[in-house]
């Protein structure tokens, strides 16, 4: 392609994709729904009667915001439907959230005087037992179903709507794969992406392979799992 050609190319792909980002943007602007829409409930926990008429009030609504852990379902007493195409889990006990030591080190993201209100305890983080700190009076707080209002909503535009589905059209193929170089945009997750389908495809041949009885067949589809670079180059040489 002439050079300038090609420099125009892709002044004009830089262009809409500026556009593409101030589209998007405004996609996501919203607006405050008057009257309020109910989008099922929520579960949380609030401060008790007596909670509310301590002194220390304030700080342990302070607390509860940081610790409160909010849960959604359609019905009021958070049942799971009666269904036979999926399974679903009926959550009964409703704690509240721990926190880190390191939230209240040397760059104090946390008031100090928090710590007082928390007591050291062992909790299960990615597998391994860690060191957290719980909230040592939880008799303060109750839990209570409300209503789960909507209060603001996607402003709707057609005009946006057509002109970035004309620009996504108009980056599609060729274009795509110029505009990531010229944003130096990286395509390490298409890698992991297809990696992943192919871990996962290995796996189900070697479980279909175990279940059928053929040793040699799982055998085969786990040395392809654990060297995968092995597994693509007797692929491309078959």
């Amino acid at each position: 392609m002439n050079p300038q050609t090609q420099k125009t190319n892709d002044k004009q792909l830089l262009s809409l994709h500026r556009e593409r980002k101030k589209l998007r943007r405004k996609q996501m602007e919203t607006a405050l729904l008057e009257p309020p829409i109910r989008r099922g409930w929520k579960r949380l926990h609030f401060l008790t009667e007596d909670a509310e008429r301590r002194e220390d009030a304030d700080v342990l609504r302070a607390i509860l915001e940081k610790i409160n852990v909010i849960r959604y379902h359609w019905r009021r007493n958070f049942k799971p439907t009666n269904s036979k195409r999926r399974q679903q889990l009926y959550i009964t006990d409703h704690q509240l959230s721990w926190l880190w030591p390191t939230d209240f080190g040397p760059r104090r993201l946390l008031d100090a005087k928090w710590i007082s209100y928390f007591k050291p305890a062992l909790a299960l983080w990615s597998g391994y037992p860690q060191w957290v700190l719980e909230f040592s009076q939880p008799e303060l707080f109750e839990l209570r179903v409300v209503p789960h209002l909507q209060t603001e909503g996607k402003i709707l535009d057609p005009e946006t709507e057509s002109r970035l589905a004309w620009i996504e059209a108009k980056l599609e193929g060729p274009g795509r794969y110029r505009l990531e170089k010229l944003t130096n945009c990286s395509r390490s997750y298409g890698q992991n992406l297809r990696r992943d389908r192919l871990r996962e495809k290995i796996a189900q041949e070697r479980l279909f392979a175990a279940l059928a009885g053929d040793v040699e067949a799982e055998e085969r589809s786990l040395f392809f799992w654990l060297f995968p670079s092995a597994s693509r180059r007797l692929i491309g040489a078959a």
